[in-house]
């Protein structure tokens, strides 16, 4: 349909609350609200950068967390060349492209 939405749909999680704007029979405007999650915060100790087996331990940790949750997917954040790298050995990566926001709600 043309729509950021629609490029997207077959990935939506079921329980997704798909909102739409219409006019005249045609959607103009739509959004999508999902739970999902999100790691934060990866830091290894400067003493400790660049130890491979410290970051493969902390990856297979976070992988067997996720796993036991149900997650199959989370989102990553990277900060630095080095943070960037884990996030690309974690899995299966796709780099996002787009500007993302922490929005609080009032």
């Amino acid at each position: 349909d043309g729509t950021l939405l629609g490029a997207s749909w077959d990935n939506l999680p079921d329980d997704a609350v798909v909102v739409v704007v219409e006019q005249d029979g045609q959607i103009i405007a739509s959004s999508a609200l999902f739970q999902a999650w999100h790691q934060e915060g990866t830091s290894i100790h400067p003493d400790y950068r660049g130890n491979v087996a410290v970051g493969r331990q902390l990856l297979n940790v976070m992988r067997e967390a996720l796993l036991l949750a149900g997650v199959n997917e989370v989102f990553m954040m990277a900060t630095s060349p080095e943070t960037e790298s884990l996030c690309q050995k974690f899995g299966t990566a796709t780099k996002l492209t787009a500007a993302h926001f922490a929005v609080k709600v009032d």
